[in-house]
Parts: structure tokens; sequence; C-alpha cells
């Protein structure tokens, strides 16, 4: 959902920088999907020139997409009073598998995980021999198109009033708001 979120920014003429760990494997194809119209960086959060560059990055940006659970960000020394405090203008759109608050707020999410978990995949699989996900991924694209016009909203708000703005955007919200339509 975050890359599909910050591709769909970048498609509307907004400088996207996707940062991306280099000590994590990638899978290319996947990667040169979602990165049109992005710049790329490797960056080490946690070695001390990695932070250095993000909280560069921070002062200077509009929004921060932020695709882990929150208390990966704050992990890293990035609480939301951190980040406040060096941006005071910043909209952060977070997004995760199941949201900020509640039992399930430190779990990580994928598509997968978020359709079965909320009921899609007993929605799709009934009749059929065995279980099967909805195959057009609507966690993730659907996640991704709310979190772009959230950001774009908390845009416009921050042109009225100013300030630092929030949005949170979830794998699990997505799919049970696609599961309540007729």
């Amino acid at each position: 959902a975050g890359p599909w979120l910050t591709r769909v920014l970048a498609e509307q003429g907004a400088d996207v920088i996707s940062i991306r760990n280099p000590n994590f494997d990638f899978i290319y194809p996947a990667i040169f999907g979602e990165s049109f119209g992005k710049k790329q960086i490797l960056l080490d959060f946690k070695s001390e020139k990695g932070k250095s560059r993000f909280t560069e990055l921070i002062k200077s940006a509009d929004v921060l997409v932020w695709g882990y659970h929150y208390p990966a960000l704050e992990r890293l020394g990035f609480s939301l009073d951190t980040l406040q405090a060096l941006n005071p203008n910043l909209v952060l759109v977070h997004e995760s598998g199941w949201g900020s608050t509640g039992p399930w707020a430190n779990r990580k999410g994928w598509e997968q995980l978020a359709q079965t978990t909320c009921g899609a995949v007993a929605a799709v699989s009934e009749g059929r021999g065995q279980n099967h996900l909805i195959g057009a991924l609507p966690c993730d694209f659907g996640t991704g198109y709310l979190g772009a016009i959230g950001a774009m909203s908390a845009l416009r708000q921050r042109q009225e009033q100013g300030g630092f703005w929030t949005v949170d955007v979830t794998l699990a919200g997505t799919i049970m708001q696609l599961l309540s339509l007729p």
C-alpha cells in the first residue's frame, strides 16, 4: 500500500523520494513497477549517518509516508513529537495493517493477512474446494488510494490552517469497507 500510495502522489506531480534499506533483499521487478516517478535512495536508519540524512529530509518534506507499524518509527528515535519538532508543518501518512491503537497495533500486516483475518478469503472462497485470496490486491491498492487522498486532503487543510497533520490508513480498514458494500 505504501509504495502504491507514493506512486499515486508522484503521478499527481509530487517529488517523491523512496527510501530503501540497503541491508534488505529487493524483489527488483516489483520495485520497478512501484517506483514510477520516484527518486530512489538507500538509507540505513540504524546508522548515525542514515538518521542524520533522514532528519534533514524530514525538515524540508511536505509529506512523510510511513509504511511500518508505529513502534518501528519510535524505536528509530522519530516519535510524533520529534517529527513535529523537526517539521511543524509535516503531513504524516501512516499506512499499516491494523492501525496505531488496539490489540494488534504492534503486529505487522500484509495484504494476505488482512484479507484472511477480515473474512474476505472466506467470502470469496464459499462453495469452492479451497481458500482463495482476492487477486486484485484490494487492500494494497485501495489503501494506497485512500492514503493518497488523505495526504492531499491534509495538505489542503495545512494550506488553510497550518500545522502538523496525521493520516492513518489500514489494510484491515480498507477490506472491511469493501466487504460492507452490497
